[in-house]
């Protein structure tokens, strides 16, 4: 063992390459050891579960946001650059409300959720009799929100593609078209039958209703309407200013690409200056189920109303 060590010294000291690499090793281990360092070592593997290290979380809206614990500012506007993927984060945020003094639901029969959507009276953000506009998508034959609107005393624009409905008049003052909302302008089968789809600015357009205040939007967000408000927050979202208040159905499922979209589109919604008024879950049939040890709906009604006409 002696013999090898001295003949591979003889070699270093024969070869000048070896001879300096050799000295630039010794010379880094000693300069290491002085100065009371180590080889770094990486970090054990974390769960999925686990948050990391940088991180700690800041409440943002009513919802416990995950964000670097160095107190750098995000840009919570911009759901795309700062994607939120903590699903608890979700359901605590569309679960809280901001309030209305005078909340009123509209349609609906024998009490349930369904089919009736909440209607912020408080003033300024108000529908007024006798003037306001309501576009109402998805009827789906449940007509109970459309016909107390009409009531109230507002001109309603209903539409829905999967009705076995040509375009007419129902009541006095409610126009249905079947016609689907989407983020194109296009054609596309429902139920057997071709549908033409448009986007909102065509929609406003075709009723002659562009530079008009919207004082109610109903949706049922998903399908193309999914499309939809990718395509006006992203593209038109100054269409959504004449916009008073908007009535949303979610459909959260356990589909996290549908979560995904709703969860960007809601965060859009903030950034525009709409708040959430209200939220309540939509429990039809076998309709909750558990999420993190939380019962959840696949379904919620939430109402926005637009800052910019509460200060008005």
């Amino acid at each position: 063992m002696a013999s090898k060590g001295l003949l591979l010294l003889r070699r270093i000291i024969n070869c000048p390459t070896l001879l300096i690499l050799t000295a630039m090793v010794l010379i880094t281990i000693t300069l290491m050891h002085i100065n009371g360092r180590s080889w770094p070592i990486s970090d054990p593997p974390r769960t999925v579960s686990e948050p990391p290290n940088d991180q700690q979380y800041r409440d943002i809206d009513g919802a416990k946001i995950r964000v670097p614990a160095d107190g750098t500012n995000e840009d919570f506007s911009n759901p795309i650059k700062n994607p939120i993927l903590d699903w608890e984060n979700f359901f605590d945020y569309i679960e809280k409300s901001a309030g209305c003094s005078n909340l009123k639901m509209f349609g609906g029969r024998s009490g349930k959720i369904d089919g009736s959507k909440a209607v912020c009276l408080d003033a300024n953000v108000a529908p007024t009799p006798g003037s306001c506009i309501v576009l109402s998508f998805g009827i789906n034959n449940e007509w109970s929100f459309d016909d107390a609107m009409e009531q109230y005393g507002c001109k309603v624009y209903a539409f829905d593609p999967t009705m076995d409905e040509q375009a007419y008049l129902r009541g006095s003052n409610i126009h249905f078209h079947p016609w689907a909302l989407g983020g194109v302008t296009g054609v596309a089968n429902f139920r057997g039958k071709n549908r033409t789809i448009y986007t909102y600015r065509d929609i406003l357009k075709k009723i002659n209703e562009e530079k008009s205040v919207i004082d109610y939007l109903k949706i049922d967000v998903e399908g193309y309407e999914i499309d939809f408000f990718r395509n006006v927050l992203n593209d038109d979202a100054e269409l959504l200013a004449n916009v008073k208040q908007i009535g949303m159905e979610i459909h959260t499922r356990r589909s996290t690409t549908i979560r995904d979209a709703i969860w960007s589109q809601i965060r859009q919604l903030r950034s525009l200056h709409f708040s959430q008024i209200s939220s309540l879950p939509n429990m039809v049939g076998s309709n909750p189920y558990k999420f993190e040890n939380k019962t959840v709906s696949r379904g919620y009604e939430i109402l926005w109303v637009n800052e910019q006409f509460q200060g008005n």
